[in-house]
């Protein structure tokens, strides 16, 4: 099997018309089925903070609850009947799904609800307060959901989000 990092974007600028394109369609396939997903991580960075995508980002990041997995491994016939590549399990980490479209990356992160926390993985936590209720926003002409209390939500995760700095330039991330 080949691998589907090939058909990814290896650096440079974010093609923002392909991306709206492709969460377009990643939106329609996931509402149609009445799956919940939340634009996160970098992605909720550029539209809370420059209203659009980060233009050096390397994907657009989006959240599910652990509970719709199986439903949403379901729709990879459907992501590909739209041009997606779906990249076979062995490929991505087992709390994760990827949709690739014309060198534009999707990612989904999984979280499973524990006690008082929804978790990723043991390091990347949120509290509830955080999931349990989702806020919307708009990014590139389209309304998607983010976590409730969007600015506190970024300062867990980045520390100081508001100036924008590249991770080389030593931007803070919880990952």
């Amino acid at each position: 099997m080949v691998e589907p990092w090939n058909e990814c974007r290896q650096g440079g600028n974010m093609n923002k018309t392909v991306m709206a394109c492709n969460m377009r369609d990643f939106k329609r396939i996931m509402d149609a089925n009445g799956i919940k997903f939340f634009l996160i991580f970098g992605t909720l960075l550029g539209a809370v903070r420059d209203r659009d995508y980060i233009d050096w980002d390397s994907d657009v990041d989006t959240g599910c609850y652990y509970e719709d997995y199986d439903k949403v491994k379901a729709l990879d016939q459907k992501f590909r009947d739209v041009g997606f590549n779906v990249p076979a399990k062995e490929f991505i980490p087992p709390m994760d799904g990827y949709y690739i479209r014309d060198t534009e990356k999707i990612e989904i992160w999984f979280f499973k609800k524990g006690e008082t926390k929804y978790e990723y993985d043991k390091n990347i936590k949120y509290d509830h307060k955080f999931l349990d209720k989702l806020d919307t926003i708009e990014l590139a002409g389209t309304e998607f959901n983010t976590p409730s209390f969007k600015e506190e939500f970024l300062t867990v995760t980045y520390g100081d989000w508001k100036t924008p700095k590249r991770r080389e330039q030593g931007g803070h991330y919880i990952l």
